[in-house]
């Protein structure tokens, strides 16, 4: 049930990546390598063509995402069984948040750099 509603609220809230394009983020294949100011964990994402899917690697899971723009960001939505990862990164400083949601919750943040 939950992950029906955060599916919905995703889909309803936010606009395909396809039609919103400021950023050379937004428009061109991409992989950027982030680390959490946290713990020194390390998060890959990846995008193809410009395209509203991507792939996200984490410590403990990994998949493909959706993609989407929010004003000054990027979120990519990953739901793979029982988990959702929200991760949002800003364009121009390449600092993101994330929240993985399972049987628990955590947070992290920390700063991404391009490949």
């Amino acid at each position: 049930m939950l992950l029906q509603r955060l599916s919905l609220i995703a889909v309803s809230t936010l606009a395909p990546l396809a039609s919103h394009a400021t950023s050379a983020l937004e428009v061109d294949e991409f992989t950027v390598n982030c680390v959490s100011e946290l713990d020194g964990s390390t998060v890959t994402l990846a995008r193809t063509a410009g395209t509203d899917k991507g792939h996200i690697t984490t410590p403990t899971i990994e998949g493909e995402a959706d993609i989407y723009p929010a004003g000054e960001s990027m979120t990519y939505v990953l739901i793979k069984d029982e988990t959702v990862v929200t991760f949002v990164m800003n364009y121009e400083s390449l600092k993101y948040n994330m929240m993985v949601k399972s049987t628990t919750q955590t947070h992290d943040r920390g700063t991404c750099t391009q490949s």
